[in-house]
Formats: C-alpha cells, structure tokens, sequence
C-alpha cells in the first residue's frame, strides 16, 4: 500500500512521463495505447491460467459496435499471440467464440499482422474453423465479408492465404445472401475485389454467383447499380467473356446496363458496352446488352434512362447503338417506346436527344397499346410544354398535329385544352401547318372540339386564347355543335 501511494505520490508531481492527472485526482496513462498494451497482457496472463478470455475483451454491443478501447488492446493481444504454441483442441474449442470475435475486429481494423499472429494459435482444421465463424451482431458477416466491406486488400489476401480452403470463405453468405465479392462490389472496393478473384481458387464462378436473396443479384450488378466504374472494368478484365458476365440478369430480369441506366451512371454505361474482350465482339455485345428486356415491364436500358431523364446516358446507349433506329423503336409490355416515357415524365431535353438521333418518322406516330397514344398525346396531355415543342418542331407534319389516339377519339389539343395546360395549347395550336382543322376537329364519341373540352371543365383563360388564336375562325367554333346533344361550347351543358 505504501508502494502505491508514493507511486501516486510522484505521478501527482509530474515525475512519471507515463501517467498525467485526470479528473478530480485520478490517474491516467499518458498514452492510451500503454494502457491497452498492459490490458493485453493481463489478457495472456488470465488465459495462460486457464481462466479463459477475460469478458470486456470479447464483448460488443447489441449493434455490433466495438470501441476503440477494446480495438486497440484486441490488437496488441493477437500480436502478443506470435510465436506461442498452437492451443490444444479442446481449449481452441471452448475459446472458439472469443478468438472468433477478435479475428473479426482486426479484420474490420485492417491489421493483416494481428490477424495473421492470432491465426497462428490454430492448427489447419482450427483455423478455417476460426474464420468460417459469422459475426453475432449486423447482418452476420465473417471476417472475410467485413475485411471487403472495409476495403483491406492486404487483410483478404492474408486471409486466403491462411485459409486450408478459401474458396469456402469466398462463398460464405451474410444474412443478407450477399459473399465477400458482392460486399467489395458494392462498396467500390476495386483492389479488394481483385485480391477475392485473383486469389479464389475459382474466381470466375464467384463473379457468376447470384446473392442468395429474392433479389439474385451478382456482384457485376451491385458494382454497376452503384457506379463503381473501376470495380466494373476489373470484373469485365477478369471474365475470359466479357459478354457472358454482362448479360446475366437478376430475378426481375435486369442486366448491369439496366442498373448503370436507372442510377444515371454514363460511365459505367459506357464501361459496360465498350470495355475489355476482343473488338469484335464489342458489337455484338452492344446489341446483347442494348436489346435485352427485363421480365415484368419489358424494358430496355434506353426505356428506364429515358423515363429517369438521364440524358447523358441515353446519349450513351444511342451511341453505342449499331442500329438507333430499331432500339429507339422498341416498345415495352404497354406498347411505349423510350419517346413516349420521356414525353409521358416531361424530360424535354431527352426527347430532344431521342428525336434528332434518328430520321425514322414511325417514331413519332408509334401508338402505345392501352389508349393509342402517340408521345405527342402523352406530353399534351401532361402538360409539358418542352417535349410537346420538341417533337412538333422535328415533325412539322399535319399528320402528327391531328393524329388521334385509339378510336379516332381525341388529337394532343383534345387532351391538353380539357385539362387546362394554357401553353401547351398555344405551343400545339401556333405549331400546326393547318390549324383551322385542328381547331374544329371533333372527338368521335360526341363530337366535341377542343373549345367543347375546354368550356366544359370551365377553363376559362384557355377558352379565351382558343378563340384569339382561331382568328376569322372564332364565330364558326361558338357556333359549332357536339354530338351528345346539340350542344355549342357557348351553352350549359
């Protein structure tokens, strides 16, 4: 007792370089990792006694989080662990859970040395044991998932090398059915995803193996729904095909282009059509990858950029397109090309990139299956004045402006003036080579025009420009009688 008090004593003073004063006359060491150096041993010293691991050595919380305190002591304890004897059996089995847990937390950390003394207490069958064992905390990783989460090349490659059979880590699955490769994919890991492949004893099969989930995502999937362009191209290099990687799809039948498109990833779109394989057959797995549809809706990648709005993207597909006009000209399950998703959403400068990548007049006059809409109806009908302009001005056509969806029922000015879009009315009406037909053109059912449509839904301001813009026309549309009844846009109907 006395001993410690003098030690008190001189470390109050400031005469030990090792302890300084910390709250209300405690102590503390100067440097922590002192601290947790001495911990360790206190570690060794319990387990050499066959008490076992001391428990706030080997416990987290209920969400997995280990504090840097415990951190720095698991590391010192596993570099302590060099050149001991392997442990018996019957004491690596009872320890299992614990030294588990520490080979988890030095691969989380990133120390490929604490990891490669700690695997040192175990014989072969032991250490594959070890490091096969999930985490209790999160979605129950191993620590190979948790060195890829982390991006610690030099961890995985120790890991595979240490391993009796690594390809059984490799394949090992987290709750979520994702393996280590999945994990490295999607978190942008390149160097790691590299070391899972080149030191696989099959890495092809790795990059070819569905998450074990309802989803069935591979790990070329998960890279391009994320944009990691470099952990794509190092997948594209690795593969002896590039194609046969490329066109696998998930359950719902989507490819890697589909998931680069929808997360407007242009260069990851681009990686995807044009990186790695021989060059000759980059066109054919252009036309693989450009023409395939998912299951439910049908849709290419060129669909689901087009209703995103990613312009830069379809520029992308179109130019990658060895023929644009058949890709822009294919339709998904309601009968709606890429055009019609565009002008339906309101991405003006898409359509505009749509329209002028291609001469082909079918494109504008394509009907979706459901009401037989032309694009034009779809964005007159949503109001979305730029793409109603857009396609107007590159098909300045009587056809186009007049065109009347399924039953020869309603034109674009139909539909735009009976829900009250004021300069989608004027865009369509001062755009159209022959708008007194325009103007007077009846819907079939009951014959009403576009100032009928307009009246009836009390759009009053529109019904006003509709007559300005008739011009000598104006008497004849007040005048002109529906089909229900006899009734003129003037009369209560």
């Amino acid at each position: 007792m006395e001993q410690m008090e003098r030690l008190v004593k001189t470390a109050h003073a400031g005469q030990l370089l090792l302890l300084e004063d910390y709250q209300q006359g405690g102590l503390r060491f100067r440097y922590p990792s002192m601290q947790d150096y001495l911990a360790a041993q206190c570690a060794w010293v319990h387990l050499v006694e066959g008490k076992g691991l001391p428990a706030w050595l080997i416990q987290e919380n209920a969400a997995g989080n280990v504090s840097e305190e415990v951190t720095s002591c698991a590391k010192f304890f596993c570099l302590q662990a060099e050149g001991r004897e392997p442990l018996k059996k019957e004491m690596l089995l009872e320890l299992r859970e614990g030294l588990a847990f520490l080979l988890q937390t030095m691969c989380k950390a990133g120390n490929a040395l604490a990891i490669r003394c700690l695997l040192g207490l175990a014989a072969a069958g032991g250490r594959q044991q070890l490091m096969a064992m999930h985490s209790h905390s999160g979605n129950h990783p191993t620590g190979l998932h948790l060195a890829a989460i982390h991006g610690h090349k030099d961890v995985v490659e120790t890991l595979l090398a240490l391993a009796p059979e690594p390809m059984q880590l490799c394949l090992a699955v987290n709750s979520d059915g994702m393996a280590p490769l999945h994990c490295a994919a999607r978190d942008g890991h390149e160097a790691t995803a590299r070391a899972l492949l080149q030191r696989a004893p099959d890495g092809f099969s790795l990059l070819q193996m569905p998450q074990k989930s309802s989803s069935a995502l591979r790990p070329l999937h998960w890279a391009a729904k994320q944009g990691h362009v470099e952990v794509v191209k190092c997948f594209l290099e690795f593969a002896p095909k590039p194609a046969v990687i490329c066109v696998e799809a998930d359950s719902a039948g989507n490819s890697a282009l589909h998931f680069a498109a929808a997360g407007g990833h242009t260069v990851t779109c681009h990686a995807l059509l044009s990186h790695a394989g021989p060059s000759n057959e980059l066109s054919d797995r252009g036309i693989l990858l450009l023409s395939a549809v998912n299951r439910f809706d049908r849709q290419t990648a060129l669909h689901i950029a087009a209703d995103r709005g990613e312009k830069e993207v379809v520029h992308t597909l179109l130019q990658g397109a060895p023929d644009r006009s058949a890709l822009l000209g294919m339709s998904d399950k309601l009968g709606q090309t890429a055009l019609h998703l565009a002008c339906e959403r309101g991405h003006g400068a898409v359509v505009r990139k749509l329209l002028h990548s291609t001469c082909d007049s079918h494109l504008v006059s394509a009907r979706e299956r459901i009401t037989g809409q032309t694009a034009l109806h779809m964005a007159a009908e949503a109001g979305h004045n730029e793409a109603v302009r857009a396609i107007l001005e590159a098909s300045p056509l009587r056809e186009t402006s007049l065109a009347t969806d399924r039953g020869a029922r309603n034109t674009a000015l139909h539909l735009a003036a009976e829900r009250g879009h004021l300069e989608t009315v004027k865009t369509l009406v001062e755009h159209c080579p022959d708008t007194e037909s325009l103007l007077m053109a009846q819907e079939k059912f009951a014959g009403q025009t576009a100032l009928h449509l307009a009246a009836g839904a009390g759009h009053a301001e529109l019904c006003k420009v509709l007559l300005e813009l008739a011009h000598t026309l104006s008497s004849t549309m007040l005048s002109t009688q529906d089909k229900s009844g006899g009734f003129t846009p003037a009369m209560p109907m």
